[in-house]
């Protein structure tokens, strides 16, 4: 009998060790570029730059919803090329933070940090044309997402305050 188990456990270590070999390719390291490759392409459209910006039909549009926020901006996060050029919308806390002679704004919602809620999780919303808001103000925004060489931005189509507030602290 303890030999029929020793079997089956070798059995099922061996098959969860090939399992986990799958797509590893020839070297044995995973290769993220590689991966995503022509990925985007089938899934999100054309990639929009940010100095050839033109309004895209917005047909579908990834809706950020409260129940899992943390979660869809953590995929978006991870999986950014899976998301570049569509369009995204979510509600947060609207901020303006001064740096260097520029303001910069954000859309975001409190989370985990070092210190308990001090994170901030959201994009910096490029506000070609719209007028900002005042700090600490509920919006919903839409933009189409971007990466600026160095962060992920939201070049914002459209910015709304809304009356109510929804979780300003999210796990």
């Amino acid at each position: 009998m303890k030999k029929k188990i020793l079997l089956i456990f070798i059995f099922l270590i061996v098959m969860l060790t090939l399992a986990s070999c799958e797509g590893t390719g020839d070297s044995g390291v995973f290769d993220l570029e590689q991966r995503f490759q022509g990925e985007r392409a089938e899934s999100a459209g054309p990639y929009v730059p940010a100095d050839s910006f033109e309004m895209p039909e917005l047909e579908n549009i990834i809706v950020i919803g409260e129940r899992f926020f943390a979660t869809q901006m953590f995929e978006i996060f991870l999986n950014y090329r899976r998301y570049l050029g569509l369009a995204i919308q979510y509600e947060g806390i609207f901020y303006t933070m001064p740096w260097d002679g520029y303001d910069f704004h954000f859309v975001v919602r409190y989370t985990f940090g070092c210190c308990g809620n001090d994170g901030l999780l959201g994009f910096e919303v490029i506000m070609d044309g719209l007028e900002p808001l005042p700090d600490d103000t509920w919006v919903e925004v839409t933009g189409i997402l971007e990466f600026d060489g160095e962060f992920l931005v939201l070049r914002a189509i459209s910015i709304t305050e809304m009356d109510e507030r929804g979780a300003e602290v999210v796990f």
